[in-house]
């Protein structure tokens, strides 16, 4: 398990390093590679935690419970996030943002 999110974590790395110099990257791109990153590094965490817990404790089903829970934690915490995202971006809110940020031009008298 963690050496597959050690592999899609260097997959990001190989994405950045070939891609062109001279292209610029887009927010969602930057997002995108981000979160690829960010959910490689969870999941190894995640798949390597059960070994020191299980040298800590040396039971078994307590180590499978506390793991099992960290990861829903971990879903449930990037579905929230995916949500919150996506309300923040629903086409009513940003027409709303740019109402409440609306400056009008003042001409310099």
């Amino acid at each position: 398990m963690s050496g597959l999110a050690l592999s899609v974590a260097g997959f990001a790395g190989l994405v950045s390093a070939f891609r062109g110099r001279d292209q610029g990257w887009t927010r969602a791109e930057l997002w995108r590679l981000r979160m690829i990153a960010r959910l490689s590094f969870i999941l190894v965490f995640l798949a390597l935690l059960p070994f020191p817990l299980y040298a800590l404790t040396g039971d078994e089903p307590l180590v499978i419970r506390i793991v099992s829970t960290l990861i829903i934690l971990a879903h449930l915490f990037g579905m929230l996030e995916l949500a919150l995202l996506a309300r923040l971006v629903h086409p009513i809110n940003l027409f709303l943002l740019v109402l409440r940020s609306f400056e009008p031009p003042v001409i310099d008298a």
